[in-house]
């Protein structure tokens, strides 16, 4: 039995850890941890804090993954508060004042338990949570610090300005030309100083939440009904599984593979046709397309010179999915299509733009903002010989190669676009020789 603490700026990792001594503590939660975690029912996650804007945050489906084993989560706080509000009804434990503000509606904007902190030991804060604000009001207001109309445009003022710069003092001088406004501040601020368990109601709530985890540790959760329903799983969720596995670089490395000759192997268009074609056997009739459906999947071209058969084929092709987890074994719905081998000059060349971006990374001393999308578009037209501002046939000739469309086929090959530039001199990764900022530019650290 493990229980999985995400914490960073709202409680100290030591009093988290004197109520859960045996607790893996982990940083803030972001989009991928949860998919690296191998949980069973006997365990428990517990989400307190989460990062959101410099990286992406912990999707829904991720937990839900997580809730389908029969693996408790409680969330609290912050992100975890925010995320149990959303998903309480499908199993989620939401604990404390702040998930009551969200589930109630209460308040509703995600940037109310938002703050900046550094990332070092101890998670420096350097604003305030507008949560801890309201709840310091409401508690200043039932004591007669303050009247409820003041106490409202105090909040107004701190609502209005942006999370990473509110805090208390910040907010005093953000109202310095009111002085009624000011003066129940400072009182505000007095009261506070006085009286401290009502300033970080987020604190509060992930100490009960670490309590309440406690009181679970000797019993088990259980599958929930829904999770035995396949139509909560989508195909970006088995992308992110396979990037993310816990422990399986294989199976990363072989979704990278399978993205390699989805953007170049020439051939690949073809070996999806047909095996799509096989597996849409059985359903597969000359019936005519209807308009509409013509107008989304077909070109103009291919509207005016397709017969009902073809175009019906190609709509099969473009719209078929399948879920991209390259973690055996292989599903009826992923069939054997993922199961076949991988290109081992596509493994190579992952391999090798994987070396390249990590060298760049290293010349620059500082990790790389990603390359922008019309370079990327750019490229993949160039390779699929199309003209860029043809967006009709790039969208069509993507979802010939498996994609959605010609956005995931950009996200798919930023990757490898590194490695391109670098081969043809665009960029270098010598330390010392400039890299080319033209094509990429460095990421502001947090």
């Amino acid at each position: 039995m493990t229980v999985h603490v995400y914490v960073g700026p709202t409680v100290e990792a030591g009093t988290v850890r004197d109520i859960l001594p045996r607790a893996e503590l982990h940083p803030p939660i972001r989009h991928g941890d949860l998919l690296c975690l191998r949980t069973t029912p006997s365990d428990i996650v517990l989400v307190i804090d989460g990062l959101f804007l410099h990286a992406p945050p912990v999707r829904h489906k991720e937990i839900l993954r997580v809730l389908a084993r029969g693996t408790r989560v409680v969330g609290a706080s912050s992100m975890g508060a925010l995320r149990a509000a959303e998903l309480d009804r499908f199993g989620m434990l939401g604990v404390g004042t702040v998930f009551e503000m969200y589930r109630t509606g209460g308040v509703t904007a995600d940037d109310e338990v938002a703050v900046t902190h550094d990332d070092g030991e101890g998670f420096t804060q350097y604003s305030d949570a507008l949560v801890n604000m309201r709840h310091a009001v409401k508690a200043a207001t039932a004591e007669g610090v303050v009247t409820g109309a003041v106490g409202a445009a105090i909040i107004s003022v701190a609502r209005d300005m942006p999370f990473s710069v509110r805090s208390w003092p910040n907010v005093q001088r953000e109202a310095a030309g009111n002085e009624r406004l000011t003066l129940a501040i400072l009182a505000i601020r007095e009261f506070l100083s006085s009286r401290p368990e009502h300033a970080n109601i987020k604190r509060t709530d992930a100490i009960v939440a670490a309590h309440t985890v406690r009181a679970m540790e000797k019993t088990s959760g259980e599958s929930p009904s829904w999770a035995e329903h396949p139509s909560w799983q989508t195909v970006h969720l088995s992308t992110w599984a396979s990037r993310y596995a816990a422990g399986d670089g294989r199976a990363a490395r072989t979704l990278g593979a399978f993205r390699y000759q989805q953007i170049y192997d020439q051939g690949f268009p073809d070996r999806w046709r047909d095996w799509v074609l096989r597996s849409c056997s059985d359903i597969f009739s000359d019936t005519r397309v209807p308009q509409e459906a013509a107008d989304y999947w077909l070109t103009p071209d291919e509207r005016r010179a397709l017969d009902d058969g073809e175009r019906q084929r190609r709509l099969l092709v473009r719209s078929y999915r399948i879920r991209t987890d390259f973690r055996p074994p292989f599903g009826p719905i992923t069939g054997d299509f993922l199961a076949q081998p991988v290109d081992a000059a596509a493994l190579a060349r992952v391999d090798e733009c994987q070396r390249i971006e990590q060298q760049l990374t290293k010349a620059a001393g500082r990790a790389l903002r990603p390359l922008r999308a019309a370079l990327v578009l750019e490229h993949v037209a160039e390779v699929w010989h199309l003209p860029p501002q043809d967006y009709p046939a790039l969208e069509a000739h993507a979802r010939d190669r498996a994609f959605l469309g010609i956005d995931e086929a950009v996200d798919a090959a930023r990757p490898f676009l590194l490695g391109h530039l670098h081969r043809s001199g665009a960029v270098r990764s010598r330390p010392g020789e400039r890299i080319d900022q033209r094509q990429h530019g460095q990421r502001e650290d947090r």
